[in-house]
Order: C-alpha cells, then sequence, then structure tokens
C-alpha cells in the first residue's frame, strides 16, 4: 500500500459483556457520537437500511444528499435494499452506494 494508511472508526453499541444484540441502544447518544467524526464513508449493513424502508416509504422528500457529506455505502449482498431512490431523497449528509451481486460492477452509487 503506497501512501497514508487509511483512518478507521469503528462505532458500534455493545453491552458490558461485549454483547451487540439483547439490549436497547441510547440511540441519542449513539448517533449524536457518530456525528461528531465528519468521516468520508459511513459503512452500514443492510439489515441497518432494512429497518428504515418503512418511514422511507413515508416519508416526504428530503433535501438529497449533501455534495460535502460522507459516501454511504450499503452492504447488501442479498439484494435485499429495494428503496435506493426513497433513501437517496430522504439523505441529509450522505452519498447512497450499495454493494450486492446484481448491481453492474458490484456498486450503485448516486452520483450528486
Amino acid at each position: 500500500m503506497t501512501g497514508p494508511s487509511p483512518h478507521v472508526v469503528v462505532h458500534t453499541a455493545i453491552s458490558l459483556d461485549a454483547a451487540t444484540t439483547g439490549f436497547t441502544p441510547d440511540v441519542a447518544t449513539f448517533y449524536g457520537l457518530a456525528a461528531r467524526w465528519h468521516e468520508d464513508v459511513t459503512l452500514a449493513g443492510a439489515d441497518t437500511i432494512l429497518a428504515q424502508e418503512a418511514s422511507l416509504a413515508s416519508a416526504p422528500p428530503g433535501p438529497g444528499p449533501d455534495p460535502s457529506g460522507p459516501l454511504l455505502a450499503v452492504v447488501d449482498s442479498r439484494s435485499r435494499v429495494t428503496r435506493w431512490e426513497e433513501l437517496k431523497s430522504a439523505a441529509t449528509g450522505a452519498t447512497s452506494c450499495g454493494w450486492g451481486p446484481t448491481t453492474a460492477g458490484g456498486s450503485t452509487c448516486a452520483e450528486h
């Protein structure tokens, strides 16, 4: 690898016994902290996006991605995320991008 190594921050909610499931996280604190990092890319799993699909379908169109905001990379190996347009229009700080087996070249990205 040439050049500087990327700076990687892993932000996940865990319990005191290191479990990532089986408890209710403090969502306000979780996202309040995440908003401070000004990352270049936000990596999310398909389950995170799928949990929001119902609210995306009923949400009014938002301002769309912020060109200076982070890229949203969604790992979706089974191509379960279907509401890409709603996700892109609701975004307030990310350009969306998804990786799955049915996308040309392995990715679909919003160009803004």
